[in-house]
């Protein structure tokens, strides 16, 4: 799981979600907030907009600490 904040034409995250499919994150969970993302990354199946900053990313890995213990319990 990728967390990134900004798909700007130089930052980090931009490249990572461009990546080939081979070797991308199985998920990227883009918390940037108030930003627009590029077309053609919304289109991603594995592309998870959340925009709330770090509070999106709190609230996304508690999603995934819940439905983890659901199914493993």
């Amino acid at each position: 799981i990728y967390f990134g904040d900004e798909f700007v034409p130089h930052g980090n995250d931009l490249p990572i979600a461009e990546m080939d499919a081979s070797v991308r994150p199985g998920v990227i969970v883009h918390v940037g907030e108030n930003q627009e993302t590029p077309a053609h990354l919304k289109q991603s199946s594995n592309l998870f907009i959340d925009g709330n900053g770090p509070i999106g990313t709190q609230n996304y890995l508690r999603f995934l600490c819940n439905e983890l213990c659901i199914k493993g319990c």
